[in-house]
């Protein structure tokens, strides 16, 4: 993670848990990004202790804590939640950021981000509850067929926005970018989690072929998940051993009955 104390960003501190694919943001970002970061990893399965819901009340991860060189005070900025965990980073370091996501003072940016967000927005809405679901459903008889919905979602409404806007430049993302882009980084956790654990334990071995016959989406999706800014925390080992045990618990949360 390298010195988090470079006079240039500031001191960085990420209080995080691997296992998390909303906090999995947050270090895409900042490898993304090239900053250097110190990290405090929170057990999320026993209660929070005093000192971190002193700086986070809600008791979630990630959490960032920045103490900026420009500012005249010594107490860091605190940011919470994922997305504006990423977009903080944007904001905070422009000179880093602009591949990421384009400025807003810029007139000639303001479609393109529409259909990133867009994009983004049907993911999140279409794609990743069906595809949640479908991972509590793991050690269970609906394994073979709990990624169905995820599937139809992102054959029905990902696949075709993905055709029209990626394949078009030089790169494989999106607007045919040659890195990451912001909708790379938000759903990125989630894409990695829907291969890796097509593995017949938590969902079908089969779910991930059938992504494959999707044309754009197999080939972005391929991309990304080349990306060493995406899959240098990862342990498919461990994260599956965490899903399969915790599994039952997260049945009863969403209210399944298995």
């Amino acid at each position: 993670m390298g010195d988090a104390t470079d006079n240039s960003q500031g001191k960085l501190t990420l209080y995080t848990n691997h296992g998390c694919p909303w906090a999995h943001r947050a270090h895409i970002i900042v490898k993304e990004l090239g900053l250097d970061y110190e990290e405090t990893i929170i057990d999320l399965e026993r209660p929070r202790d005093e000192w971190y819901l002193r700086i986070n009340p809600r008791g979630l991860v990630p959490t960032l804590q920045h103490t900026h060189p420009v500012l005249s005070s010594s107490e860091p900025e605190t940011v919470i939640e994922s997305a504006l965990v990423v977009h903080y980073l944007i904001d905070a370091f422009p000179h880093l950021s602009g591949h990421i996501y384009p400025a807003a003072k810029d007139p000639k940016s303001a479609y393109h981000r529409y259909t990133l967000n867009l994009l983004l927005d049907t993911w999140m809405n279409k794609v990743n509850s069906s595809l949640m679901r479908a991972q509590v459903m793991a050690g269970t008889d609906e394994v073979p067929t709990a990624a169905d919905d995820p599937f139809e979602a992102i054959k029905t409404h990902i696949e075709p926005q993905l055709a029209k806007v990626t394949g078009h430049g030089k790169g494989p993302f999106f607007g045919g970018a040659e890195r990451l882009t912001l909708f790379e980084i938000l759903v990125a956790p989630f894409v990695l989690r829907a291969h890796e654990f097509s593995n017949d334990k938590i969902l079908a071995k089969s779910f991930a072929e059938r992504l494959d016959t999707l044309p754009a989406y197999s080939k972005w999706a391929a991309a990304v998940l080349a990306q060493k800014s995406v899959t240098y925390i990862w342990d498919a080992d461990t994260m599956t051993e965490r899903i399969l045990r915790r599994a039952p618990e997260m049945r009863k949360k969403f209210g399944i009955s298995k």
